[in-house]
């Protein structure tokens, strides 16, 4: 769990002047964000602002790419709102070396910190803890 997010953390830092993120995921953790991503492709996260309340992010799994963008620009535009941060998930290495790398790009809308929660918020829903993922469920 920690290694993961230590590492998005670590490689963001690394890359933020350039709105990216990238990890490298064990290959048996992708697989079970992928399969419940296959369960449950969509769902709502609500991301803490500076100025006080939240911004409310809409997320779409699709295959190896997930796509993060505001619920409320989804709501106008649906298929064709842009997103604020796209996840790639290149699983050539899963087999060989038992892990797929994770190349994430982000808008300016986001800060690198704010890339880096959605990330894990991710992974806190959909893979760490089994209380949240029923939460994804019911969504």
């Amino acid at each position: 769990k920690q290694w993961y997010q230590r590492r998005v953390a670590i490689t963001a830092g690394h890359k933020s002047k350039d709105g990216f993120v990238s990890a490298v995921i064990p290959s048996l953790q992708y697989a079970e964000l992928e399969a419940k991503g296959k369960i449950c492709p969509r769902f709502v996260y609500a991301m803490p602002k500076d100025s006080g309340g939240f911004d409310m992010i809409y997320s779409e799994i699709h295959q190896h790419r997930i796509s993060f963008t505001s619920l409320e620009t989804f709501k106008a535009l649906q298929s064709a709102a842009p997103p604020l941060l796209e996840l790639f998930h290149y699983v050539d290495f899963q087999k060989t070396k038992d892990i797929v790398l994770m190349r994430g790009a982000y808008k300016t809308h986001l800060t690198p910190g704010e890339a880096v929660f959605l990330v894990n918020q991710l992974q806190m829903y959909y893979r760490l803890d089994p209380e949240r993922f029923k939460l994804v469920r019911t969504f």
